[in-house]
């Protein structure tokens, strides 16, 4: 097991992550969450932690893909009072290593959500240009013939 931990911060993560490579994976796991039996994503309802006191929510998002042999956590506290005048939606994801649960790095999941928003309505854009009187649903997952 190693101590080493890769910490990228928001501007690392704009840095390496791009549209050109992003979008493409994000149509895959489209495809994968949709097979629900063949597809090899595991990814329980979300744990919800109210934080009454401070009008704040915690919520854990543990997500498992053996076809990426990926094993993430998004970690994300929405606090809604008046005293957060940015209302700010702070994140992070935790990436493990699937084979041995070692902790790999803690990236920025602001950054990522926002370009995984953004990459996904590209996809479902993408299909509705390709699509031929085929109903489409990328939004949900679900994809026409073919």
């Amino acid at each position: 097991m190693t101590n080493r931990r890769n910490i990228l911060g928001a501007s690392q993560v704009q840095h390496v992550l791009r549209y050109k490579e992003l979008i493409p994976e994000i149509e895959k796991s489209f495809v994968n969450f949709s097979d629900r039996k063949n597809g090899g994503i595991i990814q329980p309802v979300r744990l919800k932690v109210p934080v009454k006191e401070h009008s704040g929510i915690l919520y854990v998002m543990p997500c498992y893909s053996a076809k990426d042999n990926a094993l993430i956590t998004k970690v994300t506290a929405p606090y809604y009072s008046k005293d957060n005048v940015n209302h700010r939606v702070p994140s992070h994801l935790l990436y493990f290593n699937a084979g041995t649960g070692d902790l790999v790095a803690i990236m920025d999941g602001t950054v990522i959500s926002e370009m995984r928003t953004a990459s996904g309505l590209g996809c479902r854009h993408k299909a509705r240009c390709i699509r031929n009187d085929t109903e489409v649903a990328v939004h949900s997952g679900i994809w026409g013939p073919g």
